[in-house]
């Protein structure tokens, strides 16, 4: 059998850095426009500038939460940055966005009539915790127009209440119900709506 020469890792290694050049190029635009929006040569974002103008205090402000509700707090915020609510956070494109969901199990049983006083199963004080600690953080997430929050759906699910997270930019929300009364006029919303309808 003839001798063949072993072939060198080195074009390999060449071949792949060219097959991911295209896509490293590309990688570095994109981060380029994302890490460019929080270049101190671009204006800032009109969340925050309403907020300076306003005097508000200072954007999503958890220092008056304890741990345990700031951690949630810094979680939903990162999360909000990786998904939709970015859109609402950092840009005027979307008046609102899902941040998260909740389930707990606080529903009434459908063994009980509706409109009893204490509906709510005995041993579910966590569940009742946990949801004024969600309540608590939502409260916390605001910054100028901005604000999160809590909906706890009407309807129960097999005995779980779900709670969801919103963010809401109070000001595009009046605006883009102001552009389309006829239509949005229809459901009883104007604006100045309560965002949590």
């Amino acid at each position: 059998m003839p001798d063949r020469p072993l072939s060198s890792p080195r074009p390999r290694a060449a071949a792949r850095a060219a097959r991911a050049a295209p896509c490293a190029a590309v990688l570095a635009c994109a981060v380029a426009i994302v890490l460019g929006g929080c270049s101190a040569a671009r204006p800032m974002s009109p969340v925050a500038a309403s907020a300076l103008r306003l005097g508000e205090a200072p954007c999503f402000d958890t220092a008056a939460l304890a741990p345990a509700d700031r951690t949630l707090a810094d979680s939903l915020l990162a999360d909000a940055l990786d998904h939709e609510a970015l859109y609402t956070l950092a840009a005027p494109i979307k008046p609102m966005s899902s941040l998260a969901t909740r389930a707990l199990p606080l529903a009434r049983p459908d063994s009980l009539p509706g409109g009893l006083f204490a509906a709510t199963p005995a041993g579910r004080e966590a569940a009742l915790a946990e949801a004024a600690r969600w309540h608590r953080v939502a409260a916390a997430l605001r910054c100028g127009p901005v604000e999160a929050v809590l909906v706890p759906y009407r309807r129960a699910d097999g005995g779980a209440r779900l709670l969801a997270l919103s963010v809401i930019d109070r000001a595009r929300l009046d605006a883009t119900l102001a552009a389309a009364a006829p239509f949005w006029g229809q459901f009883g919303l104007a604006p100045g709506a309560d965002p949590a309808l």
